[in-house]
C-alpha cells in the first residue's frame, strides 16, 4: 500500500509562511542589536584588565628576579611599538660610565607585551615627573623607563590612558590610570586620570 504524502486541509505543503519568516528575522536583529554592544563592551573592560593584569604579572617576576640575584631591573615603555620590556644591569659600562642593560627573558610574562592599538598613553609619571610632557611631542615616539630595585621596590610610577575604540567619539573615550604601588610593585586600575600625591 503506497504511502500518502502529508497534505494539509487547505491544500497546501507544510512549512514556513513569509510573514513568519519576517517575525523570527526582526526577533534575531532585535536580539543581536541588545547583545553586539554588551559582547564589545565586555572585550573592551577586558582589554583594560589585561593591561593591567599583564604589567602585575611582569612586575612580579620582575621583583622574584630582583630579590634572588641582588640585580638592578629597568622596565621600559616603548610609546612607538606599544611594548613593556624588560633588560637588567650588567657590569659593563658605556662611554658615560653608566652600566648597560641587558635584555631579560622572562618565564610568566610575555617578554614584550604589547598593549591594543586603542590605548593611547596620556601621562606617564615616574617619580612624580610626567615623562611624556617632559620630552615634548617627541617622546610620544620614544622609550620611557623606571627601576626595580634589588630589594623589590620600584620608582613611583602613575600611567594615564586614553582608551578609544574604533567607531567611538572622542567624548565617549574612556580614561584609565595605573598606579603602581612602589612597596608591593604591583599594579591598581582607577577609572579616572591620578596624579602624584607631591
Amino acid at each position: 500500500m503506497p504511502l500518502k504524502k502529508n497534505v494539509s486541509q487547505s491544500g497546501n505543503k507544510p512549512g514556513f509562511s513569509l510573514i513568519e519568516i519576517i517575525i523570527a528575522l526582526a526577533l534575531v536583529g532585535l536580539l543581536m542589536a541588545i547583545t553586539v554592544p554588551n559582547l564589545l563592551g565586555r572585550r573592551v573592560v577586558q582589554e583594560r584588565k589585561a593591561f593591567a593584569s599583564e604589567l602585575n604579572t611582569v612586575m612580579s617576576e620582575v621583583w622574584l628576579r630582583g630579590l634572588e640575584n641582588n640585580i638592578l631591573h629597568k622596565i621600559t615603555f616603548d610609546l612607538e611599538h606599544r611594548k613593556i620590556e624588560v633588560s637588567q644591569q650588567t657590569d659593563t659600562l658605556d662611554a658615560e660610565k653608566k652600566p648597560i642593560f641587558a635584555p631579560v627573558a622572562l618565564h610568566f610574562a610575555s617578554n614584550s607585551y604589547t598593549w591594543p592599538e586603542t590605548f593611547e598613553i596620556q601621562q606617564l609619571y615616574v617619580q612624580g615627573v610626567d615623562e611624556i610632557a617632559a620630552g615634548g611631542l617627541s617622546r610620544k615616539t620614544e622609550n620611557i623607563w623606571f627601576f626595580m630595585m634589588p630589594d623589590g621596590t620600584t620608582q613611583e610610577v602613575i600611567i594615564n590612558i586614553v582608551d578609544q575604540p574604533e567607531n567611538q567619539s572622542e567624548k565617549d573615550a574612556k580614561q584609565i590610570s595605573i598606579v603602581l604601588n612602589p612597596f608591593t610593585a604591583q599594579c591598581v586600575m582607577y577609572d579616572t586620570f591620578q596624579k602624584p600625591l607631591s
